[in-house]
């Protein structure tokens, strides 16, 4: 749970961002040490699907300045601070150690650009303020804030203190450019890169390792920022740790994530993540995540997850998971596995106001094999339009529940049932029944359908191999028990 700073704290930082405020003049020296103070249905329509279901459940607490609120002024103190236009460095290298309590290493503000060839970074001591450290970077061992620039070019960076973020990028124009370096975190929120407000990372050629809960390798918070990587190999070992945590802009290119402890991939609300020729792993829950929590960090809307070649691995559970949400998934040329045979699951978690909070995705496919079940909730809905060389390995709905399943074969794709599936609408882009049918390898299962339009009129039709469409009408809806009410606890959002 976020902690909040006593009031008599927050009148010192106060005091104290008034003195970093100011920027640094004179002297011959750039650096300075200073203690200053985040469709159509059934044939008869060529359209793909689109999003449908009621929108999630909850209030949208969103303030001035988008989610959130307002933004909030940066405290805590630096070693080194490099501190408006006449403090810009062009330095062979840089070793800091930090040590104290909402200490960070470097501080980069008020205009500042800053160059250094290496780094050797050690930042030790816990934040006062969990909250504070994941919007605003405070204790972070690098912070670059809004207008200020720093570039990298190798070394390490090591942190072990409670919300020590390794590398911090805070408002409009704060940008970091950072290549051929170590990053180390050993406690909890505690993430690699992490962007907030408009802040921009840019990194090549790292290696990010992190230990706690809630330390994603790459991440951003309140107000989106800008993650963007290439040749990265990420690892975390931490509860709620995914390898990428997206509430912003998260792009990355042949890199790899290996999360131990939770998701390969998240991304909260109106976001995206885009991933090229990456590699993706996630022990727990599944293999992606898009939810909406609710809790201000992120604004409401549908979640975007783009991957074009590469690998997604569940370790356990679905491949995709959507909850309290609309979100699209677009896949070409990947390869998908789940350990529990499970393509994509749309249902009900602990996010979200009973009744309205369950998943609705569309998933489309180019080029691309999809295996395994696709399951949905009463209140939960999955689309799946499989385009040119797409293949679909599965069933659907098995269970008959009252959730939507919809399913557009376009030319060029098949499905190849693999159980009994329940299906709202099924239809080709040419609306032609003969078409249909004939991308549909049945291996003897029965389909059934739903919604009755153009040639799918209710009737019965055989398919190759022995299978069947059959009409059935859907059941009455029954309202999913969330986590909190089948626990009796409240919810707890993940944090990055």
């Amino acid at each position: 749970m976020r902690q909040t700073i006593p009031m008599l704290i927050l009148m010192i930082l106060w005091t104290v961002t008034g003195t970093m405020a100011q920027p640094q003049h004179g002297g011959e020296k750039p650096r300075s040490r200073h203690d200053g103070g985040h469709g159509p249905g059934v044939p008869g329509g060529p359209a793909p699907f689109s999003p449908g279901g009621p929108a999630p459940g909850g209030p949208a607490p969103f303030g001035p300045g988008g989610p959130g609120g307002a933004r909030q002024s940066v405290t805590g103190s630096a070693v080194e601070v490099f501190s408006g236009s006449k403090a810009s460095c062009a330095l062979p290298s840089l070793q800091v150690q930090a040590t104290t309590t909402n200490e960070s290493a470097v501080h980069v503000k008020n205009g500042a650009i800053c160059s250094v060839a290496q780094v050797a970074i050690q930042k030790t001591g816990n934040t006062s303020s969990e909250e504070s450290s994941n919007f605003n970077g405070l204790n972070a061992a690098i912070g670059v804030w809004k207008g200020s620039k720093m570039t990298i070019d190798g070394g390490n960076i090591q942190t072990n203190g409670d919300g020590a973020n390794a590398i911090f990028a805070w408002g409009p124009d704060a940008q970091v450019e950072v290549s051929k370096v170590l990053i180390r975190t050993t406690a909890n929120s505690s993430r690699g890169l992490d962007a907030t407000y408009g802040g921009t990372i840019k990194g090549r050629n790292l290696t990010i390792e992190t230990k706690g809960a809630h330390c994603a390798n790459l991440a951003t918070d309140r107000g989106g920022g800008h993650v963007h990587v290439e040749n990265v190999r990420g690892t975390t070992a931490g509860d709620g740790s995914p390898g990428i945590y997206s509430t912003g802009d998260i792009r990355a290119v042949n890199s790899r994530f290996e999360a131990f402890g939770s998701e390969a991939a998240v991304i909260e609300g109106k976001n995206t993540i885009h991933v090229t020729n990456c590699e993706l792993i996630g022990h727990r829950l599944c293999g992606a995540m898009l939810y909406q929590s609710f809790s201000g960090d992120a604004e409401v809307g549908t979640s975007l997850f783009n991957m074009n070649g590469g690998s997604l691995d569940a370790r356990k559970g679905p491949v995709f998971f959507v909850t309290n949400t609309k979100a699209v998934v677009k896949v070409k040329n990947a390869t998908l596995r789940s350990a529990d045979s499970v393509l994509a699951k749309a249902a009900v978690a602990r996010w979200g106001r009973s009744g309205m909070n369950g998943g609705h995705l569309v998933l489309s496919a180019e080029e691309q094999q999809l295996n395994g079940a696709v399951e949905v909730d009463d209140i939960s809905s999955i689309t799946l339009n499989l385009e040119h060389g797409a293949v679909f390995n599965g069933s659907t709905n098995a269970t008959g529940g009252a959730g939507k399943v919809n399913l557009m074969l376009a030319d060029g794709s098949r499905w190849n049932v693999t159980g009994t599936s329940y299906i709202d609408q099924i239809a080709c882009p040419e609306a032609n029944l003969n078409t249909l049918v004939q991308r549909i390898q049945s291996n003897g299962h029965t389909i059934y359908y739903r919604k009755t339009q153009g040639a799918l009129d209710g009737r019965t039709f055989k398919l190759p191999d022995g299978g069947k469409l059959v009409y059935a009408e859907a059941p009455q809806a029954k309202i999913p028990a969330t986590v909190e009410q089948m626990h009796h606890q409240p919810p707890r959002p993940p944090r990055p």
